[in-house]
């Protein structure tokens, strides 16, 4: 499997807004995708949220990132959340599902 994690900022704002967006508009693109594992919104309602996306493999992943850039461009230019550039990304070491 192949994972990215990434933070999200929205400076001063609550990140309810972002989250509602990455619900609405890129799971699904996600989910719609080959290779899909798996995608994760972490937060508190506080300003920050993680996100963590799991695909099969490097291959799956990197597809599925094009499929979505427009999505996340979009979001980008109405929220202009800030974020770490790639976030942590690479292949799954260790897994252990319920």
């Amino acid at each position: 499997m192949y994972a990215q994690v990434r933070i999200l900022y929205t400076g001063n704002d609550p990140a309810d807004e972002l989250i509602a967006r990455l619900q609405s508009d890129v799971a699904p693109v996600y989910a719609g995708c080959d290779g899909f594992v798996g995608y994760f919104v972490v937060g508190s309602h506080t300003n920050q949220v993680e996100t963590v996306r799991i695909f099969d493999d490097q291959q799956t992943f990197e597809a599925a990132t094009e499929v979505a850039r427009a999505a996340q461009e979009q979001i980008a230019a109405d929220l202009a959340p800030e974020a770490d550039d790639q976030g942590l990304v690479g292949e799954v070491i260790i897994s252990n599902w319920a």
